[in-house]
């Protein structure tokens, strides 16, 4: 098996670096090289797979996740993080609220079940953290303001999307809300943010710059990335996403001295491992499948992408920010990710929902991210 997997990372990254050098001497975004790197050596693409072990290309994908939202902590200290908490979280209410609405509303118009409506607009609601930072890392933009708001958004989105499973899998399972499981989510969530950011503000920098002090590179990446991934891990226990103790752990070690040099030492993990997981998005999509819902996945696909943009805007527009800078945000926000796979696998899972959601949903998926840097980018252009 060792040699199968040595064989997948010599194709996969032989392919990934001259598919997205192409991309990079036609001044597109390397995130379509990555994803059209992995439509290419994926299982659904003919005549045959060019990998055999694409168990361990999603393992390193969930590393990609994990780093990215940790480096991305890391230019997060807590101060910045109160001032977009009240427009981060009242923004991610209001367009989750709209998307499961217009969701639901548009798979009863094609006469689908219950469940098919109801999980299709759970997954429309959620935009995808990893893609975005990505792609605002790539035109370094990640520190302006329309990208912090962004950001404080998305990470309301991934911990409301956590409530939205549990609601879920009440609901597919006892065919009624249990507020009980919901109670003990909100209990879990404010002792697991509010402690990690209490105990951890009082440990971790000094810990960190303790470390950092004996002046090698090695120790500071051991030190980080244990810290790192033992957050993560106790946010998988406590039914959180990994991402998300990924990010608090980045938040802590931001408040250390030394937050520049972890950044530092860590950034050529983050950037290998990021690669890998939009290598995995696209050999994980069924273009074959795609065909065949296309004019569904369109339809659902433009009037998501429209939804959010003026949802978001709107929202960030309330809350008294200058329309540019709202708009921005709106057309950052524009698409679909790795929550809405969760949701539908859930259904799936669960045998709720019919099995044509799952590759219609990842059909939205695909065309949403293709969008997603062009709708940046014209953010930037037009709008600076």
């Amino acid at each position: 098996m060792a040699l199968e997997i040595v064989r997948d990372l010599a194709v996969i990254m032989m392919i990934a670096s001259a598919i997205t050098f192409l991309f990079y001497l036609l001044k597109q975004p390397l995130i379509l090289g990555y994803i059209l790197s992995g439509i290419i050596i994926g299982p659904y693409t003919p005549p045959f797979s060019l990998i055999s072990e694409i168990e361990f290309l999603k393992i390193f994908a969930e590393f990609g996740v994990i780093l990215l939202l940790f480096t991305l902590g890391l230019d997060f200290p807590l101060a910045k993080l109160r001032r977009i908490s009240k427009v981060s979280l009242g923004v991610a209410v209001l367009e989750i609220f709209i998307l499961i609405f217009l969701g639901y509303l548009i798979a009863s118009s094609f006469s689908w079940s219950f469940f098919d409506s109801l999980f299709l607009g759970a997954a429309l609601s959620i935009s995808s953290t990893a893609i975005i930072v990505k792609i605002l890392e790539d035109y370094k933009i990640i520190n302006e303001e329309s990208s912090i708001i962004m950001l404080g958004i998305l990470i309301m989105e991934d911990l409301i999307a956590v409530a939205i499973i549990a609601v879920l899998q009440s609901l597919a399972s006892l065919g009624q809300f249990n507020l009980n499981d919901i109670f003990f989510f909100l209990i879990n969530i404010v002792l697991f943010i509010g402690g990690s950011l209490y105990l951890g503000r009082l440990t971790v920098p000094r810990f960190i710059d303790k470390i950092a002090s004996i002046g090698r590179r090695e120790l500071n990446i051991l030190a980080s990335l244990g810290t790192c991934f033992t957050l993560s891990f106790i946010a998988n226990i406590l039914g959180f996403s990994v991402a998300t103790g990924a990010f608090i752990a980045g938040v802590l070690i931001a408040g250390s001295k030394s937050s520049k040099k972890i950044n530092e030492a860590t950034e050529p993990l983050k950037e290998m491992f990021s690669a890998l997981f939009f290598i995995s998005v696209g050999a994980l999509m069924n273009i074959i499948l795609l065909l065949d819902y296309l004019i569904p996945s369109l339809i659902i696909t433009l009037i998501t992408v429209v939804a959010k943009i003026l949802s978001v805007s709107f929202g960030v527009k309330i809350f008294g920010y200058k329309g540019k800078v709202a708009l921005r945000v709106g057309l950052g926000m524009a698409q679909i990710g790795e929550f809405s796979f969760i949701i539908v696998k859930l259904g799936d899972d669960m045998r709720v929902v019919s099995p044509f959601l799952y590759p219609l949903v990842g059909s939205v998926v695909t065309l949403t991210t293709l969008l997603t840097p062009y709708f940046i980018r014209l953010g930037l252009r037009k709008l600076s």
